[in-house]
C-alpha cells in the first residue's frame, strides 16, 4: 500500500472502506464507527457521542476503552494512511473522500443548472449523483444511530429522484421516464410531486386518460388513508390536463403546478 493513499468511505449502499482504491475488510463495530465518523467528515465526534451512537442506552462498562481499541484497529488497517483517522479532543475525526459528500455536490451542480435553465447539464449532474447509490444507505450497520441516519439519507435520495425527473421532463424525456415514474409512484404513493410528474409524463405521451386516472387514484388514497385532498398544485395540474392546457405539453415550461 502506498504511503498516504487516498481513503474513501462509501455510505450510499453497503458500507465500504477503501484505501488506494482497494476495499479494506472491517469488523461490524469498526464499520459502524467508520460510517458514524464519515457522516460528519473532518468534524470531531466526541468519545461520549461515539459510545451513545454505537451502544445506545446499554453501553458496556468498558465502552470508552473499546472505542479506543476500535480506532486503533481501523488505523492499523489504514496502514500508511492512518492519519486520516485523527485524534482530536474530545474524540476523533475522519478525513476522507465520502460518496455522500460527492452526492451533495453533484446535486448542487444540477440545481444550479436548473436555475440557469440548462436542463441537459442538470440531467447529466443528477445522473452522476444517482449512480453513486449502490443500495439502501448504511448497509451492514446495525448500531442504534443507523436508523435515523439511514432515513435521512434515504429522504435525500427520494428528493434527488424527483429533482432528476423534473430535469428529465424539461429535456423532453417523458416517454423514457414514464416506466420508472410508474414504479416510483407505486412504491411511494403519498409523494405528490412525483405523482404530478407521472401525470405530466403520461399526458405528454398522449395518454391523457391514464394521467387522469393517476390523479384520481392518488386523491382516493389520500381521502381514504388521511382524510385530505391532494395539494393545491396537484389539483391545479389535474384541471390543466382536463382542459388540455398547452403549458402542460411544453417541456420548456418552468412553472407547472405540482412540479415545484
Amino acid at each position: 500500500m502506498t504511503q498516504g493513499a487516498t481513503v474513501q468511505v462509501l455510505l450510499l449502499g453497503p458500507i465500504e472502506l477503501r484505501v488506494g482504491g482497494r476495499q479494506v475488510p472491517v469488523s461490524p463495530l469498526e464499520r459502524a464507527l467508520v460510517a458514524l465518523l464519515a457522516l460528519t467528515p473532518a468534524r470531531t465526534v466526541s468519545t461520549t457521542a461515539i459510545v451513545d451512537a454505537l451502544w445506545g442506552d446499554h453501553p458496556p462498562q468498558s465502552a470508552r476503552t473499546r472505542v479506543q481499541a476500535l480506532v486503533s484497529g481501523v488505523r492499523r488497517k489504514l496502514a500508511g494512511s492512518a492519519d486520516a483517522l485523527a485524534t482530536r479532543a474530545p474524540g476523533y475525526a475522519l478525513v476522507a473522500q465520502i460518496d455522500n459528500v460527492l452526492f451533495g455536490r453533484l446535486l448542487d451542480v444540477g440545481r444550479g443548472c436548473v436555475a440557469a435553465r440548462d436542463a441537459e447539464r442538470a440531467c447529466a449532474a443528477f445522473d452522476e449523483a444517482m449512480n453513486l447509490w449502490r443500495g439502501p444507505a448504511l448497509g451492514g450497520v446495525d448500531a442504534p444511530y443507523a436508523g435515523v441516519a439511514r432515513a435521512t439519507l434515504s429522504e435525500a435520495q427520494l428528493l434527488a429522484v424527483e429533482e432528476h425527473a423534473e430535469a428529465q421532463l424539461a429535456c423532453g424525456q417523458h416517454a423514457a421516464l414514464t416506466p420508472s415514474l410508474v414504479e416510483f409512484v407505486a412504491t411511494h404513493p403519498f409523494r405528490e410531486r412525483s405523482r404530478g410528474q407521472l401525470m405530466v409524463a403520461l399526458y405528454r405521451s398522449g395518454r391523457q386518460s391514464e394521467a387522469i386516472a393517476v390523479y384520481r387514484a392518488g386523491r382516493d388514497l389520500l381521502n381514504r388513508e388521511m382524510g385530505v385532498e391532494p395539494c393545491p398544485q396537484l389539483q391545479e395540474l389535474y384541471q390543466c390536463i382536463l382542459v388540455h392546457d398547452p403549458c402542460v405539453a411544453s417541456a420548456s415550461h418552468r412553472g407547472l403546478p405540482g412540479l415545484r
